[in-house]
C-alpha cells in the first residue's frame, strides 16, 4: 500500500473516532528532532534527525486519538557513502494518549501524558547505484510520553520520547542479492533494513489547538 494511501487511511481514523463531546479538543502539533539506541547504536549510526506532524483530539483534557506521522532520512547513515544511498524510515502510527491536566485552560497549563499505539513502518535502502535496493513495509509499535506546555488557549510547545519497534521479520534479502550477482563482498558492509528495527525517538514542537 502507497504512503499517501496509509497516511489518508490513518487521517480518517482519526476523525472517524472523535467523540460527540463538548470538551474534546483537537491539536496538530508540527515536530522535528532525532533518534537514537536500539539499532541505531549496533550499527553506529549517530542520532539521524527526524520530522513529522502529529494530530488528533483529547476530550476532557484526559484521553485521546493521537496520529503519528515521522520521516527520517539517513537512518542507516550518509547517504553519501560508498556502500548507502538514499536511505529512510517513515512511520504512521495511531495512538492512544491519556494526559493528566494540570493549570487553567485558558492560561498557562502544562499536561504530562502517555502514549502508545500500532502502525505502519517503511524502511527504504538504496546501495550500489539501485542494485541493492530494498522497500520493507512492517507492522509496528510505539509507546513513550512527553508533555504539552500550553501559553493561552490555542499555542503551546510539546516534548516527546518515543520508542519504536517493528514486530515482522524481513527476512535476509542481502545473502540472496549477493549470491545472485556472485559478488565477493562481505554483506555486513551492507546495511540491509533491520529484521526487527528499534530506536527511541526524541522531539519538540509547536502546538496548534482548537
Amino acid at each position: 500500500m502507497r504512503a499517501s494511501r496509509m497516511v489518508g487511511l490513518a487521517f480518517v481514523l482519526a476523525l472517524l473516532v472523535v467523540p460527540r463531546v463538548a470538551r474534546a479538543d483537537g491539536f496538530m502539533t508540527p515536530f522535528f528532532g532525532g533518534s537514537s539506541g536500539g539499532t541505531l547504536a549496533e550499527i553506529g549510526v549517530d542520532k539521524p534527525r527526524s520530522w513529522g506532524v502529529s494530530f488528533g483530539w483529547m476530550s476532557n483534557e484526559i484521553v485521546g486519538m493521537e496520529t503519528d506521522i515521522s520521516f527520517s532520512p539517513d537512518f542507516y547513515g550518509d547517504s553519501d557513502s560508498l556502500f548507502i544511498g538514499s536511505n529512510s524510515v517513515t512511520t504512521t502510527t495511531v495512538n492512544l494518549i491519556v494526559g493528566v491536566p494540570i493549570g487553567n485552560r485558558g492560561g498557562f497549563s502544562v499536561r504530562p501524558y502517555g502514549t502508545g499505539g500500532i502502525g505502519w513502518f517503511r524502511q527504504r535502502v538504496e546501495g550500489f547505484e539501485s542494485i541493492f535496493d530494498f522497500t520493507k513495509n512492517s507492522i509496528g509499535y510505539d509507546a513513550g510520553g512527553g508533555a504539552f506546555v500550553f501559553f493561552g488557549a490555542h499555542i503551546g510547545a510539546r516534548v516527546d520520547i518515543r520508542f519504536f519497534k517493528t514486530a515482522w521479520d524481513a527476512g535476509d534479502l542481502v545473502d540472496t542479492a549477493l549470491d545472485a550477482f556472485d559478488l565477493d563482498i562481505d554483506p555486513d558492509l551492507i546495511p540491509e533494513p533491520e529484521r526487527k528495527i528499534s530506536f527511541t525517538r526524541t522531539t519538540v514542537g509547536l502546538v496548534f489547538r482548537w
